[in-house]
């Protein structure tokens, strides 16, 4: 299938000071002539100024946004041209909320012939020249994909270079990762939930946990039942293990939440995730985007000691003040903290709980073709 190219289908942007920078310029079109496999590929192509670092994105927005919090790793091919070497890119992951998920490929394209580029999840930074605040990327809500070509520093004259797309898939983590669940609530009834999370919340403020049938999957979910009065509090759930759980070798924790519309705009929470150790260090990690939301999201939050520049959960500095001991997990903590202020009651929803590993990559399932 041939990409298909226009406003509302592939296109090109200039960013930063490219913009108005003259003489550079991108297209992006498509060619049947040169290409990997099926009917064609995307050519892109890009003239480059001699001056740094200025770049160009070909984007695809999704007429409705793609799932891919259970995506394991990536694969394209791509082909370049003699000017390619002066150029470097990279992949972005546009979710709903406005925030990136990027992976930057150094080495030089292919100069006349294909190459397949493949990457993990886990291999994707969270990108900080984007992000707003510390809120997490909504992964089962990716409304975009970006490629960026971005003059590199080795080139000295001003030069055109058409590079080739062909074949993007995602692959799901089935027989790719060890994921263990936290919590999958399917508990019996409120009193047997009540049992294994107990709640906390300071002046004035109340919480409340119930089971609710609003799944994300399975049959049944944890209800936070929320009464907002006074900013800065924690409203905490909290889950403590029979025995401590050593969650450093683990690549990333997974959380599906569901948001409650009646939230008033002018308020601020946030959720968290928490992890705390014996000696009452926590890291945690920031969930914003999705509390006034009708359906659930989902986050994947890496484990900062396996991940540190991905979107990671970050130390509590609210807590005992050491750095917390992954090895020695005895709390989850779930809970909301209003950063402004405001009075209202409100109903969220948690379901999914789990962290895993990545494994080394063996013949995981294409679930998503993001073009062809």
């Amino acid at each position: 299938m041939l990409p298909e190219c226009g406003p509302d289908k592939w296109r090109v942007s200039l960013s930063g000071n490219a913009l108005s920078l003259p003489g550079t310029t991108a297209t992006v079109e498509a060619e049947s002539t040169i290409k990997d496999e099926g009917a064609g590929s995307l050519k892109f192509t890009f003239t480059y100024p001699e001056t740094l670092w200025y770049e160009v994105a070909a984007s695809k927005t999704f007429s409705t946004p793609v799932d891919l919090s259970q995506a394991r790793r990536f694969t394209m091919k791509l082909r370049g041209d003699a000017n390619s070497a002066n150029c470097l890119w990279f992949l972005s992951f546009v979710s709903a909320n406005g925030h990136v998920f990027r992976y930057v490929e150094w080495g030089a394209l292919p100069n006349g012939s294909w190459r397949t580029a493949q990457f993990n999840l886990t291999d994707m930074a969270w990108d900080t020249w984007v992000q707003n605040g510390l809120d997490q990327p909504e992964l089962n809500k990716v409304s975009k994909i970006e490629l960026h070509l971005q003059r590199n520093g080795n080139a000295a004259t001003t030069a055109t270079t058409v590079v080739y797309v062909d074949d993007l898939q995602a692959y799901n983590d089935a027989g790719d990762m060890l994921v263990i669940p936290i919590d999958e609530f399917e508990y019996a009834d409120d009193a047997a939930l009540q049992a294994a999370w107990t709640v906390s919340a300071g002046n004035g403020n109340s919480l409340s946990l119930v089971t609710t049938t609003s799944a994300f999957q399975g049959a049944k979910a944890m209800q936070m039942n929320i009464g907002q009065v006074a900013a800065n509090f924690r409203l905490n759930a909290i889950k403590t293990l029979p025995v401590p759980v050593d969650m450093s070798g683990y690549d990333f924790f997974r959380i599906s939440v569901k948001g409650d519309p009646v939230i008033p705009p002018a308020s601020a929470p946030v959720l968290f995730l928490s992890l705390e150790d014996t000696n009452i260090n926590r890291s945690r990690g920031w969930m914003q985007s999705a509390l006034r939301g009708a359906g659930y999201t989902t986050y994947l939050m890496y484990n900062q000691l396996t991940a540190p520049n991905s979107a990671p959960m970050q130390e509590d500095p609210w807590d005992a003040g050491g750095n917390v001991d992954l090895t020695q997990i005895k709390k989850i903590l779930v809970y909301l903290q209003e950063t402004v202020g405001g009075t209202y009651n409100a109903s969220l929803a948690i379901d999914a709980l789990e962290y895993g590993i990545v494994a080394p990559p063996s013949a995981a399932g294409k679930d998503w073709s993001l073009y062809e």
